[in-house]
């Protein structure tokens, strides 16, 4: 765990360690259930969200009142009974410096999608299909209305 603990440090920086501020050494992770692995699509319940929640970051979250917020998009609005127009913010990048695209978000969903035994997909009815529209703005679309979209991604 210690290796993954440097590969994570980085991209943890901010991080507080026990004492309050930011540790110099390896990052320590400590989960209420074991690990598969760092990629939290393989990982079940808690330590999925746990993962998710260190080293991604959603297109939104759900906020203290249990309401969506914004997150990688500046915008994510139902634009029609079975589509969702989403952009992602100006200047969001990886950790390498490479912007965050549309089809990024098209990607990690159809990754999502196949997994066997995936937790997540019983939360979708139907998974969306993205339409991307420019660098940053693209629609999530369904064959069904699917008007908690904006939840079911955070």
């Amino acid at each position: 765990m210690v290796g993954a603990g440097l590969a994570l440090g980085p991209a943890l920086a901010a991080c507080a360690g026990p004492t309050g501020t930011p540790g110099p050494g390896p990052l320590t992770m400590a989960l209420n259930r074991s690990l598969v692995s760092l990629d939290n699509k393989l990982n079940q319940f808690d330590a999925a969200v746990t993962v998710q929640r260190a080293v991604r970051q959603g297109l939104t979250r759900i906020g203290a009142d249990l309401t969506p917020e914004l997150v990688l998009a500046e915008r994510f609005e139902l634009t029609g009974d079975t589509e969702w127009t989403v952009q992602l913010r100006e200047g969001v990048v990886y950790s390498d410096g490479t912007p965050v695209t549309p089809q990024d978000v098209a990607t990690a969903l159809e990754m999502y999608q196949g997994v066997n035994g995936s937790f997540l997909a019983s939360f979708f009815r139907e998974w969306p299909t993205v339409e991307v529209l420019d660098e940053r703005t693209f629609t999530m679309n369904t064959e069904l209305p699917e008007p908690n979209l904006d939840y079911l991604l955070a």
